[in-house]
């Protein structure tokens, strides 16, 4: 199996796309359930790509879905799903018995027209969020988001409310105004058809019903004894059911209260935005914590690994300082210069 690319390789070629509205390329960094994440990410609009690098070990999810090539280091495999917006991930690692089992999913966003996005590592219920990197077209909208929280929860219950109530109501209810004169012409038009399809129809309607009417008549006939039994045998659980809900109407007040119609329309939307906008509110407020969180994280990574830098070059220039006095006592102790003059 060939090796895999060290992953500080390749994260010079990170960001090669200049960031635009249409494409920007973003890295991602965090830690979740004792996992260590570096998710390199191509937001295109409809062509999302990514790799990640887990607990140090680079992958290629797409490349390496399924299992005709050998399995990696680590004995991970993917599955993928996309999306219009973006990709899940679905991490599967072996279990002690060896067989594959989903755990975490890794979900990538794309935003907008596909300049930015968002990353996050799903564990059941509970979501975490990647930070991307300082100045990233995806975290200058991370910015923005959380700098105006109440606006952005507004927007995104607006566009939820809109995705709820399209398909309910549908297109139809929405667009009547528009749609009336199409139909109005269309209904011109396919009349005179219609009405001569008609006249042609009824005849040959009107002959098959008196054709059929001995079998109906029979029909009756045989079932009139049945229908009656049951409705003998069935009275009596009718009486006990009518005065019961009389008995249940007499305890229970007046409650009859004339709601209009239109109160409903109005409700039903208001209560989908409301409910929304509270969700994306907490959550925004939840994603902020958590970014910081990231964010401390990598820098407390960042800083541990300068320091066993300069360990490692403290230690180096020991080495050689060590090294260069050994061989000078090698060498054997040097000779004082003989002094001339007379003895």
């Amino acid at each position: 199996m060939p090796d895999r690319p060290a992953p500080d390789a390749e994260e010079s070629t990170v960001g090669a796309q200049r960031p635009t509205r249409f494409a920007a390329d973003v890295v991602y960094r965090g830690r979740a359930e004792d996992h260590d994440y570096l998710v390199r990410v191509r937001h295109r609009l409809l062509d999302t790509s990514f790799t990640v690098v887990l607990d140090g070990v680079e992958h290629d999810p797409k490349g390496e879905e399924g299992e005709h090539e050998a399995p990696p280091a680590d004995g991970l495999r993917f599955r993928l799903e996309e999306s219009f917006t973006g990709l899940r991930c679905t991490v599967r690692r072996p279990d002690e018995d060896g067989e594959l089992t989903d755990a975490e999913v890794l979900v990538v966003h794309t935003a907008g027209l596909g300049g930015a996005g968002e990353v996050d590592v799903r564990h059941g219920l509970e979501r975490t969020p990647l930070a991307p990197e300082e100045g990233s077209p995806s975290a200058a909208r991370d910015a923005r988001r959380l700098a105006h929280p109440v606006r952005s929860a507004l927007l995104a219950a607006l566009a939820r409310a809109a995705g709820f109530l399209l398909p309910l109501l549908g297109l139809s209810a929405l667009l009547g105004g528009l749609l009336d004169p199409v139909r109005a012409w269309i209904s011109a038009r396919l009349s005179p058809i219609l009405e001569a399809i008609g006249r042609v129809v009824d005849p040959v309607r009107q002959w098959v019903a008196e054709l059929l009417r001995p079998l109906r008549d029979l029909r009756d006939a045989v079932l009139a004894p049945v229908f009656e039994v049951l409705e003998a045998l069935l009275q009596p659980v009718v009486s006990v059911w009518d005065r019961f809900w009389e008995l249940v109407r007499g305890l229970l007040p007046d409650l009859a209260v004339s709601v209009p119609d239109w109160l409903f329309e109005v409700l039903v939307p208001a209560v989908v935005v409301a409910v929304v906008f509270v969700a994306t509110f907490r959550r925004l407020r939840r994603r902020a914590r958590r970014l910081d969180a990231a964010r401390q994280a990598g820098a407390s990574a960042g800083a541990s690994d300068d320091d066993a830098g300069r360990a490692r070059t403290r230690a180096a220039s020991a080495a050689g300082t060590g090294g260069q006095e050994g061989l000078g006592e090698a060498e054997g102790p040097s000779l004082p210069p003989s002094s001339s003059g007379p003895s």
